[in-house]
């Protein structure tokens, strides 16, 4: 810390005067999976070079609506655990494995297209166990990438399925609070991105509050009607090139979990 180790390559780039270049197109997501991200990470500025039409949700999974390319699969039971210094959460893993199972049902998907991706490598290595040791798996034992958040960065696969591991009471996120890393897990994906984790604790998040709200009001809950609305909210503060999380968000999360108004 003393020698700023955990100072990442482009912040100490842009404090010695490097200024940062925006690639304004994406190419890679269907243009719902980019949606949240351009207006919270990009102040609106990501515009899509792909259709809809191309990046049409794979058939198999049950997902929230037709044409809806984001799934958010609620899963209150079954906490998190300390592993070592890691985490891990038995009951997300075995339901990121049906979702595997699933998302690979048709013959538009084999392992190598499919993405695993949990923030904590405790997950990593419990889930890839499951896959080597439970029988009617044996397809998923090569091709198939099973990663940490960090491990997957610069990646891409037609479908992302992300296991976010933390559920407790205290509402603690861990490394899900980092907006860098939020950003990546929900950008890696060309046709589809399943979230699985417990909503009243990542609600608790600032940045997961607010994409709970777009989920809800995109119809991108399982098991739930399209409610609400969601209002673009650019969510991180570029001022001087360096990205950080804005600080207004946090007072009016904190605000609302105060009984000052209602979080979602």
């Amino acid at each position: 810390e003393n020698e700023n180790l955990g100072e990442s390559l482009f912040t100490r780039l842009v404090t010695q005067g490097v200024r940062p270049v925006l690639l304004d197109t994406q190419y890679r997501m269907h243009p719902l999976i980019a949606e949240f991200a351009s207006a919270a990470f990009y102040n609106g500025r990501l515009q899509n070079g792909v259709s809809h039409i191309v990046r049409r949700p794979p058939e198999g999974f049950p997902w929230p609506q037709r044409q809806m390319p984001v799934a958010f699969v609620n899963l209150e039971r079954g906490e998190e655990k300390r592993e070592g210094s890691s985490y891990i959460n038995p009951a997300e893993a075995e339901k990121t494995l049906w979702a595997l199972t699933e998302v690979c049902k048709s013959d538009q998907l084999g392992p190598e297209d499919v993405g695993l991706v949990t923030p904590y490598k405790g997950q990593v290595n419990f889930i890839k166990k499951l896959i080597r040791e439970r029988p009617g798996l044996q397809k998923f034992r090569s091709g198939l990438e099973v990663e940490s958040v960090d491990g997957f960065q610069g990646q891409e696969k037609e479908v992302i399925i992300f296991c976010a591991v933390r559920n407790n009471r205290d509402g603690k996120v861990g490394f899900l609070s980092d907006w860098r890393r939020l950003n990546v897990m929900l950008t890696r994906a060309r046709r589809g991105c399943i979230v699985i984790g417990s909503r009243s604790t990542l609600v608790s998040d600032p940045l997961w509050q607010q994409w709970l709200l777009w989920a809800t009001a995109r119809g991108a809950i399982c098991g739930e009607s399209a409610k609400g609305t969601w209002v673009p909210k650019y969510l991180v503060d570029d001022r001087d090139g360096v990205w950080q999380v804005k600080a207004s968000l946090l007072e009016e999360v904190a605000k609302a979990a105060s009984g000052g108004g209602a979080v979602a």
